[in-house]
């Protein structure tokens, strides 16, 4: 379970960047950069990050603020900490509308009109301009919180009946997710210090109501929405970032330790600077390198080995006379003379150097078990792999005189019948005979010599 959870959150890394190399598109009169490869995307560099409209009052926000629509402060006050001094502390796509109150680190940019009155801009300027592509934002948002509802879930939620309180237990000292049904008022949580905590909140309405979040790690903690459309954040002091890309949210004097992401917002709220920092699990295996193919340690080749030959294999040849092919064996011979071939010829003044361990049963032929295959003559090894054997009826046979295609005057060992234990003693049998006669040749030619 651990390694799935680590892959997850390794691959949606890999995701944020892909975000924050095309996402959050800045128009070239700025000369700054809005684009972001943090875990909200370009949302992770402000505090406020809204789709569509915004109106504030009588609050403030630490950070950066971002508004895709119209947006109206009244009694506010913008980047109160002066993050990422020397961007846009507010961006707003549409008219901007503000009336007592400062912006602080940055430049006030808006995007059609602006109107209002009491405001204090002591670090940059107001203009007219674009810096943030907002309906890109909204699609990488729309992704984003798609991902994080899509991690394996690995954590419990302990509910208590006719009580809006929850306990969430998580064992994952990286990264612990859990699943909620219901609307939120106090939390307590019970995971590993330090380990990254993601709540997927399921329901078209929800409510963030009165209640402590206790045990909490505000920048380790995101509160994800992926179907939310109405959300009521209600006198609550909420502690960790919250997605809601698809929400109208509705606040009333509450506080969020973190980034608040939507649709739009109305109300009262205050953003505190904590961003959302997940602790990373290590590193996964780069993808980069291939798996090993195949070709580069090709499994061995089923191909039957190569027949032996002749040249490599000491044993003595029998070269027949030319004669019409009876088949597989050898023809008669003319001169009733053996000719030996390569090393091992057999000298005639000791006939019987050069074969060892050879004995001609003086029994029946025919009888398997009075006769033994000579070791010393030929030595056959059972093949690897299991060569096809033709069986030759009687009414398949080569008649008398008629050459059998691709034969040749010396046949491989291999070719010869390998069926039947009565044949192969028949061959060895001849074979030794064969010998027999031309030793006794051979000493009849010195007698009479």
């Amino acid at each position: 379970m651990r390694t799935q959870q680590h892959k997850a959150i390794a691959l949606l890394l890999v995701f944020w960047l892909a975000l924050g190399r095309g996402g959050g598109a800045v128009l070239a009169d700025t000369g700054s950069s809005s684009t972001s490869s943090g875990p909200l995307g370009i949302a992770s560099e402000f505090n406020l990050f809204v789709h569509g409209d915004l109106t504030m009052t009588n609050s403030d926000t630490e950070g950066r603020a971002a508004v895709g629509g119209n947006a109206s402060f009244e009694n506010y006050r913008i980047n109160s900490h002066s993050v990422h001094r020397g961007k846009e502390a507010l961006a707003v796509g549409g008219n901007l509308t503000f009336t007592n109150g400062q912006i602080n680190g940055g430049d006030a940019v808006y995007g059609d009109t602006f109107s209002g009155s009491g405001i204090g801009i002591p670090d940059g300027t107001l203009r007219q301009g674009s810096v943030i592509d907002f309906d890109q934002a909204r699609s990488e948002l729309y992704q984003l919180t798609g991902h994080y509802a899509s991690l394996p879930t690995n954590g419990d939620v302990e509910t208590n009946p006719g009580h809006s309180d929850i306990v969430l237990k998580g064992t994952d000292p990286v990264l612990n997710v859990f699943q909620v049904d219901k609307d939120l008022g106090e939390i307590r949580l019970d995971v590993p210090a330090d380990s990254t905590v993601i709540i997927n909140i399921y329901g078209t309405n929800r409510t963030m109501d009165s209640g402590d979040y206790l045990n909490f790690n505000a920048k380790k903690v995101l509160f994800n929405f992926p179907e939310t459309t109405d959300l009521e954040i209600l006198n609550v002091d909420v502690k960790g970032s919250l997605l809601a890309p698809y929400a109208a949210v509705k606040t009333t004097y509450s506080h969020i330790d973190g980034t608040l992401v939507a649709d739009t917002i109305t109300g009262h709220i205050e953003t505190r600077h904590f961003p959302f920092e997940p602790e990373l699990p290590p590193s996964e295996p780069s993808l980069e390198n291939p798996v090993p193919s195949l070709e580069s340690d090709p499994a061995p080749s089923l191909e039957p080995s190569p027949e032996p030959s002749l040249d490599s294999n000491p044993v003595s040849s029998l070269e027949p006379n030319p004669g019409p092919s009876q088949g597989p064996f050898p023809g008669p011979f003319e001169d009733e003379e053996i000719i030996i071939i390569e090393d091992n010829e057999i000298p005639v003044g000791n006939p019987n150097e050069g074969i060892t361990d050879i004995e001609v049963p003086a029994g029946n032929p025919n009888d398997k078990n009075d006769f033994e295959e000579p070791p010393s003559l030929i030595e056959r090894e059972a093949p690897e792999q299991e060569e096809e054997i033709n069986v030759i009826t009687d009414d398949q046979k080569t008649p008398p005189g008629t050459p059998t295609e691709g034969s040749s005057s010396q046949v491989p060992l291999s070719k010869l019948p390998q069926t039947g234990e009565t044949s192969r003693a028949l061959f060895y049998l001849s074979g030794f005979i064969l010998i027999a006669i031309g030793i006794a040749l051979g000493f009849a030619k010195k007698r009479k010599s």
